[in-house]
């Protein structure tokens, strides 16, 4: 292994890359100083100050560095190339005006007359104050002070424009406002909080246009909620409950209540809605409030609703708040939790149904460490960051159950969760593993990410090829987080809380003393959990796919009846008619101890003999002892792809124990 000094001479060469240093800071020389010495060194060189909080007694000192480092890689080529427009295309070296596009299975080309409102810079702020980097965030202020209008034409993502729009103009104000910080050297006069509340009112339109208290997914900033944004009736739990921060803020920040209150009922609406078992799904019918499915977990759709009931319950001093976390939270421990992973599971049963990991999850060992559960954090953490070092980077989706990749999301989008836990843990243990951890992540951004114009996303950690592609979230929160782990000076001036956009909001005892949606809050804890509903009619079970599984699947259970339990070919079955997307159906009976299992007509060349099954139905008696090797045959072989696209979130995985059958049904 390297030495300490090797190790840290090392770290810094990386860290000059992912901090933007230019070829000039090549020459570089060692010196032995005081850890005090170094200090007043970092108030004018602050890259290397990332490693003024090592306990360690050499430590480099950069004279070039004063004059030719500027800002993060990232950061100077959007500056270069994207600005004003939204987000960093790094490889082509060009722009994209993206805000449109975010939590759209199905983005449109282009948006008629938008060029974007400086996302990337909107999201870079909070980062350019931990950082040090004065002058920066004063010329971003001034800039979108005078230069940004949100009066436009354009349908947004009302979560995604709130945690990244919301939240970076929200926290910009109070650093800007902070005297304290040095950040601003001309007056500020409160310019981005009316920003931030013409941003708040167009998406509050999302709220006041809802049949229920649950807001719609889209917006157009411009014309409020219209037909285009009324066709889309699905949302999901993260959305609806991950506004409590940013709408919190904004009321007490304005004295106006309705963004505080109208961000409560719609989490006392989707707490309603959680199960006997304390669990909630991740998508839901807004129309109705009532889930689209029995699908639950801790990763995408779900993640930041358990964050921010614990974030709310810290920057607002709301007990409430802390009293659903916990249940939620003991609910998650004891129905998803298995060994270091958190499965996806029905939450009407608490039964598995998936076995993988979202790279989103990597959040949830970060979120440990607030709520005290440190021991559980450590055990998670280490096994995604096995993760990583396999693979040079998170991917999308890993199912570890199998020990493989998903098939079809094995993407790296700059993803920044995991660098998130191992500043918490960090700073909960300060244990030098994780700055160890810090290292390799850093190690393996630049020798995976690094392009010439900026940071890359990934296509597939298989085949290692790039997107071009640079979120704005890389900065905000990526590069925060591995700058807070070498360098926490900026934590010892206040109490901070960041979003889960990474934006640094300070905890005030002001925020404690005022609660706008006290009524609110009251009536969140005293919601009674939805009862179990009667079981739907089922008209027809329905599993469509495009992928070889079926044929697998098929195989496998002929194989394993046809000796002894398999009857002859059943000539009449009543017919039904599936929707048109479903070619492959997999066909149960919910009345008695049997499934049918059908293979229509297939021309897909990747089922091989399909025709040799053409229109033959088995009816096979299954005894009791052969359940569970159906059960977990089923879900190995097939379930895993029950929920990967939007267009089958109709579907329900679901156990009948009182026929002992495996039902996967299409609900009326």
């Amino acid at each position: 292994m390297r030495g300490l000094a090797d190790r840290t001479a090392h770290l810094l060469l990386v860290l000059s890359v992912v901090l933007g240093a230019s070829s000039q800071a090549a020459g570089i020389e060692w010196t032995t100083a005081k850890k005090e010495e170094w200090k007043r060194s970092a108030l004018e060189v602050y890259v290397p100050a990332c490693l003024s909080t090592l306990q360690i007694p050499e430590v480099l000192f950069c004279h070039n560095y004063l004059h030719c480092c500027r800002f993060y890689h990232g950061y100077d080529n959007y500056m270069l190339y994207a600005f004003p427009h939204d987000e960093l295309k790094p490889i082509s070296k060009d722009f994209t005006d993206s805000l449109g596009e975010f939590g759209n299975p199905n983005p449109p080309q282009c948006h008629q007359g938008y060029q974007g409102v400086a996302l990337t810079l909107i999201d870079s702020l909070s980062t350019l104050a931990v950082i040090g980097n004065q002058s920066e965030f004063e010329k971003g202020v001034w800039w979108l002070a005078h230069e940004v209008s949100f009066d436009v034409d354009l349908k947004v993502n009302v979560f995604e424009a709130n945690i990244r729009l919301l939240g970076g103009l929200l926290s910009a104000h109070l650093l800007a406002s902070d005297s304290t910080l040095g950040l601003m050297r001309m007056p500020y006069d409160g310019q981005l909080l009316s920003l931030a509340t013409d941003l708040g009112d167009r998406l509050m339109e999302a709220f006041e246009a809802s049949p229920t208290d649950i807001p719609y997914a889209w917006v157009n900033l411009q014309k409020g909620v219209g037909y285009n944004e009324l066709l889309v009736e699905e949302t999901n739990t993260a959305a609806v409950g991950s506004f409590t921060l940013e709408m919190g803020l904004l009321s007490r920040l304005t004295g106006n209540p309705c963004y505080e209150k109208a961000a409560v009922d719609a989490l006392s609406q989707l707490w309603g809605m959680r199960t006997p078992l304390d669990l909630v799904g991740s998508s839901i019918d807004m129309t109705t409030g009532s889930w689209n499915n029995r699908l639950g977990g801790t990763g995408a759709g779900a993640d930041s609703f358990y964050e921010y009931l614990l974030k709310a319950y810290v920057l607002f001093g709301r007990t409430e708040y802390w009293e659903v976390f916990q249940d939620a939270y003991r609910a998650v421990m004891q129905h998803y939790r298995s060994g270091a992973w958190y499965d996806d599971a029905d939450i009407v049963n608490g039964r598995t149904l998936h076995q993988q990991f979202q790279s989103l999850q990597a959040f949830w060992p970060g979120m440990q460490v607030l709520a005290g559960d440190v021991l559980a954090a450590q055990e998670s953490y280490w096994h995604y960051f096995a993760l990583w070092k396999a693979f040079g980077a998170l991917p999308e989706r890993f199912l570890y159950g199998h020990g493989q990749l998903h098939s079809n999301q094995q993407q790296y989008a700059l993803r920044p969760e995991l660098m998130e836990s191992t500043f918490y843990l960090y700073q909960a243990t300060q244990d030098t593993m994780y700055l160890d951890a810090g290292v390799a992540i850093i190690e393996a951004l630049y020798d995976l990410n690094w392009v010439d114009g900026g940071w890359a996303s990934v296509q597939s950690v298989h085949t290692r090829k790039l997107e071009d592609h640079m979120p704005s979230y890389f900065l905000a929160e990526a590069c925060k987080y591995l700058f807070l782990l070498f360098d926490d000076s900026f934590l010892q001036k206040k109490n901070y809380i960041f979003t889960t956009e990474g934006h640094v909001i300070p905890v005030l005892s002001k925020f404690h003393e005022t609660s706008p949606a006290s009524a609110q809050l009251k009536q969140l804890v005293q919601q009674s959990p939805t009862p179990l509903r009667p079981a739907p009619p089922v008209k027809t079970v329905f599993y469509s796919t495009d992928q070889p599984q079926l044929w697998q699947l098929f195989q496998s259970v002929k194989q394993h009846f046809s000796s002894s339990s398999a009857e002859a070919p059943v000539a009449a079955v009543e017919k039904e008619t599936a929707p048109t997307h479903c070619k492959n159906a997999l066909h149960r009976s919910l009345s008695k101890n049997y499934y049918l299992l059908n293979v229509p007509p297939c021309n897909n060349s990747c089922i091989p003999a399909a025709k040799d099954v053409t229109q033959s139905k088995w009816r096979i008696n299954l005894p009791q002892q052969a359940w569970s090797h159906v059960v977990e045959e089923v879900l190995r072989t097939m379930e895993l792809h029950l929920m990967s696209t939007r267009r089958q979130q109709n579907l329900l995985l679901m156990h009948c124990s009182e026929h002992n059958i495996l039902v996967l049904s299409c609900l009326q």
